[in-house]
């Protein structure tokens, strides 16, 4: 099982900027390593490394590079004419799932981990004085809060992928979802009591970083968990075949 899903995980990285359809993506991945390894921390100084609203930013912008990359897990197969052949080999289907996901993880969380080095030297060039270092917690937190968000954003977009009828349309999709996911929490906020929309905002503000962090992966975990599941659900070889 697991040389099969490194099978379909290495098919993946082949192909990732290796025709037209991924040129974006790998737009998307200079983009998402200069905003999120130089730009804002750089912008934000030494605050980045212990504002808890910073782990906001290590959960968002790696979900929306993930736009790109899992549109064309299925639909671009099925563009290009190739899911049939996938599909007709005698790969399991948990293994194609599993290859196609983890194959965007890896990528998605290797950014974001070059992104880890790339803001130190940012802070430091911006804040001259002792060199500021991520405490080994804070290395845990951000690694893990990435690792978490790049596992929602593979599989939503797998997710949607499976029934996408073009690559474009995937990626529409995805970034409806993504904005509901965002969004909709937002707006719930709003309806919540003066008193407990106050302590949100000084919890994300100035409150402790790890107990902030345990809620947001707490958060992302049990998300993660439903959508890999809905996503094993929704995979059927015979349907896909149909589709091809």
């Amino acid at each position: 099982m697991i040389r099969d899903v490194l099978v379909v995980a290495w098919k993946e990285w082949r192909e990732l900027g290796a025709d037209e359809g991924r040129e974006s993506g790998l737009l998307g991945l200079i983009i998402f390593v200069g905003l999120l390894g130089l730009f804002l921390p750089y912008q934000v100084g030494r605050t980045w490394l212990t504002a808890p609203w910073v782990m906001l930013f290590w959960i968002w912008i790696p979900i929306f590079l993930m736009t790109t990359v899992t549109a064309d897990s299925f639909a671009g197969e099925r563009e290009r004419g190739t899911l049939g052949s996938l599909l007709a080999t005698r790969l399991p289907d948990r293994a194609i799932l599993a290859g196609k996901i983890s194959a965007v993880v890896v990528y998605v969380w290797g950014a974001t981990l070059l992104s880890v080095p790339l803001s130190l030297l940012a802070i430091n060039v911006r804040s001259p004085g002792p060199l500021a270092f991520y405490t080994p917690a804070q290395l845990a937190i951000v690694t893990t809060l990435a690792l978490l968000a790049s596992v929602f954003g593979a599989a939503l977009g797998v997710l949607i992928s499976l029934r996408a009828p073009t690559v474009r349309h995937a990626q529409q999709t995805f970034s409806l979802g993504v904005l509901a996911v965002f969004v909709v929490p937002v707006f719930g906020i709003q309806l919540l009591p003066d008193a407990a929309k106050g302590g949100l905002f000084r919890l994300m503000l100035m409150g402790e970083a790890g107990r902030v962090a345990l809620l947001l992966g707490a958060g992302l975990a049990v998300l993660d968990c439903v959508l890999l599941a809905a996503a094993l659900a929704r995979f059927r070889r015979g349907r896909l075949l149909l589709s091809s």
